[in-house]
Formats: C-alpha cells, structure tokens, sequence
C-alpha cells in the first residue's frame, strides 16, 4: 500500500526510526536491569582460606582489602563500573556475614 501524501516518505522514516529506537532503548534498559553474578559460595570459601592464613595475625585482616582483591583477581575484564558494583556487593556481604 502506497502512501500518496506529499513528504509520506517523512512520516515513514520518523516512525522507522522511532521504532529502532524503542529497540535500542529496550535493550539497554533489559541490559542494565540485569542482576550482576556473584558466587559467593566462592567469595565464602576465598574469605575462609585468607581467615586461615592469618590466624595468628587477625589485625592484618581487612574485609574492603579483601572484596578490592578478590573482585580485580576474578573480574579483570569487566568494566570498571560493574567491577566497582561487585566490589560493593562483595564487601556487604563479607560485613555480615562476619562482623
């Protein structure tokens, strides 16, 4: 079906291109909705080997040291601001869970 209006063509690139747009949009929304994976089964187990390490120095301890490492050691190719979210999710956790 043919649009014979004067400047039809206008009309249709404006709704084409408001429709990639929606698209676009909804997929980055989907994107940075999407929950960041921590296994902290892991983060659990990496937290109990350092506490063992350091048994008999529990001064040298330090739960954001520990979350800064163990987010750059398994992370290191994510953006720094999905590192920076882990960071704090992992330093949370460790917080209470053991102090």
């Amino acid at each position: 079906m043919k649009n014979k209006t004067r400047f039809g063509f206008v009309t249709k690139s404006k709704t084409l291109l408001g429709r990639i747009g929606d698209i676009i949009y909804n997929t980055i929304d989907a994107y940075n909705n999407d929950e960041i994976y921590i296994d902290f089964e892991n983060v659990k187990a990496a937290f109990a080997e350092n506490l063992k390490q350091f048994k008999n120095n529990p001064e040298l301890i330090d739960i954001d040291e520990f979350s800064a490492n163990y987010v750059f050691a398994r992370h290191m190719d994510e953006p720094n601001t999905v590192k920076e979210q882990k960071y704090l999710q992992v330093r949370e956790y460790l917080n209470r869970k053991h102090t």
